[in-house]
């Protein structure tokens, strides 16, 4: 199926950009007017998978859609017209996007689990083995109720996580500046005063002048090296998958953080297959989705 790259507007007048896959430009004009959208130009693009237009589908985007999809059927509102109140409700045209293609495909006779397996990377495995379990059980709104708890659980370890990172990384870049701003600029000043006394330097202290001139004379050394060994250590763990157990292995060891990562992991397996047990997914097959 072709992609097209359109220009559109909203029923407010607001321009709107993205991409969409359609059969035809009648094909993509239907769908456009779909999410409350109207045509304005269009560009025909090579074929591809599923394209939704720019934009990020954060974690609080899911914990809303949760939260909305557990009242819709709480309240017993058909999915499909509740699908469609999210899609002309949100503001974020990837999302949009993303309703407009799950509404079609419930439209064309697949269930609610089917049209979220086709966006992996916005609803993983666990999200929707969940959902699968809850439409075969009939228990769809408490697995939404639950995921969305889950969800907020997540966001706030994160959150939580990311205050406790400020101060370190706070102290070390402040730390970094002290010491270069030592070496290159106090050590080179009390290396001439040194020299005018004549004294006899410890080695403790010809080394730090050895450091000190280095970093003055080859300080694009000192900026390149760390980022061209970052880079590639990077590279072998993104693509070795040896190197991504190995620096696995490192982090759940590292002393202090690798025992906070360690639980931090547990937790979120216990959460996650108490989920999928709750919702009538067998123990085997939970192992085999939180694998």
């Amino acid at each position: 199926m072709p992609a097209f790259q359109y220009k559109a507007i909203d029923k407010l007048g607001r321009p709107a950009r993205g991409k969409l896959d359609a059969v035809n430009e009648v094909d993509l004009e239907l769908r456009l007017r779909r999410m409350g959208l109207d045509l304005i130009t269009f560009r025909t693009m090579r074929a591809s998978g599923t394209t939704l237009a720019k934009g990020n589908i954060t974690r609080r985007d899911l914990i809303a859609f949760c939260f909305d999809l557990e009242q819709i059927s709480r309240s017993g509102i058909p999915i499909i017209e509740g699908l469609r109140d999210l899609r002309d409700g949100t503001e974020n045209p990837r999302f949009r996007e993303m309703l407009s293609s799950i509404l079609e495909d419930i439209e064309g006779g697949k269930m609610l689990s089917q049209g979220l397996a086709a966006f992996p990377n916005v609803f993983g495995s666990v999200f929707v083995s969940l959902v699968r379990a809850g439409e075969q059980s009939g228990r769809v709104t408490e697995v939404f109720e639950s995921l969305g708890s889950a969800l907020k659980w997540q966001d706030e370890l994160v959150s939580q996580t990311r205050k406790l990172l400020i101060y370190p990384l706070m102290v070390l870049i402040v730390v970094t500046g002290v010491v270069m701003f030592l070496l290159i600029y106090l050590v080179p000043q009390v290396v001439t005063l040194l020299k005018s006394m004549g004294m006899q330097l410890p080695l403790q202290t010809r080394i730090l002048i050895a450091v000190s001139n280095f970093v003055v004379n080859y300080w694009y050394l000192v900026i390149l090296i760390p980022i061209v060994t970052a880079a590639a250590i990077t590279y072998f763990i993104r693509t070795n998958p040896k190197g991504t157990y190995y620096f696995d292995y490192i982090k759940l060891r590292v002393p202090i953080t690798g025992a906070i990562l360690q639980k931090i992991i547990l937790a979120r397996f216990a959460n996650f297959f108490a989920l999928m047990y709750q919702s009538g997914i067998t123990i085997l097959d939970a192992i085999k989705t939180s694998e």
